[in-house]
């Protein structure tokens, strides 16, 4: 996609389709993933879902930040295999404790405000200009939305100080990497990329869904958890964790195209 951006940049349409599937498969994806009790599985969903969101970020004309988002995932999806036994034995040994209470939305908004003003004192304190092109700010704006789903497990009922102040330096340290990182590809890649100029309509409309869906996703995410007490959350979570069953309807189209 990358490679034939000059060519894309010239169709508002075919940008516009870049989004809606980029989008729709990385929340599709992460959807699934949480869900799986394998981690392998897991690990398979989270490469779909960040793939969608690579594709995702061309759709919005950030081309530099898509290469520097399949670099920072190839290190990202290493570790997470690497450390993927680690994590088991550490699930097994604590299976039978407390989980803490479900997620409110007073718990939820309060993570979304620490979200807020560890991302954007990180920000000023950088010199990063906060008003930067809609594209930007959406991406951001997702950023943020998984700070917020790390600040809500902080702020938990049991939440220690110290925990708490080891949660604020990742989610600090999290944000000045995203800064940095986004710096850093516009240095060395856009000078070789195609500036896409967005139509004004689809420029405030497209991101504005593509950022609700995902608001919609991560509140999905936090609360649902709460919620699987319920007989229409228990059929929804067989449903999803078979991925709607989009293998097995993909698979009959294959095996009846090669028949």
């Amino acid at each position: 996609m990358v490679r034939f951006a000059d060519v894309m940049v010239l169709s508002a349409p075919v940008m516009t389709v870049l989004v809606i599937v980029g989008g729709g498969t990385a929340l599709f994806a992460c959807g699934i993933m949480i869900t799986q009790s394998c981690v392998k599985t897991s690990l398979a969903y989270s490469s779909v879902a960040h793939m969608g969101f690579m594709l995702f970020q061309c759709g919005l004309g950030v081309f530099p930040l898509a290469i520097m988002h399949l670099v920072a995932h190839s290190f990202y999806k290493a570790h997470a295999f690497l450390a993927s036994g680690s994590a088991v034995e550490i699930a097994r040994a604590s299976a039978g404790l407390s989980r803490g209470a479900a997620s409110g939305p007073g718990r939820v908004f309060l993570s979304l405000g620490v979200a807020l003003g560890v991302y954007g004192l990180v920000g000023m304190a950088i010199g990063s200009a906060l008003n930067a092109s809609a594209a930007i700010l959406v991406l951001g704006a997702i950023f943020v939305l998984g700070l917020t789903h790390l600040f809500v497990h902080a702020l938990g009922t049991h939440t220690t100080a110290t925990t708490l102040g080891r949660t604020l330096l990742w989610g600090a340290g999290a944000s000045l990497s995203f800064f940095l990182l986004e710096y850093l590809a516009e240095i060395v890649l856009a000078p070789a990329m195609p500036v896409w100029v967005v139509p004004g309509v689809q420029g405030g409309i497209v991101p504005g869904l593509a950022l609700a869906a995902f608001t919609a996703a991560t509140a999905f995410q936090i609360l649902a958890p709460g919620q699987m007490h319920r007989p229409i959350w228990k059929a929804a979570y067989v449903h999803i964790k078979n991925g709607f069953y989009v293998n097995t309807w993909i698979n009959r189209l294959i095996l009846k195209e090669s028949v």
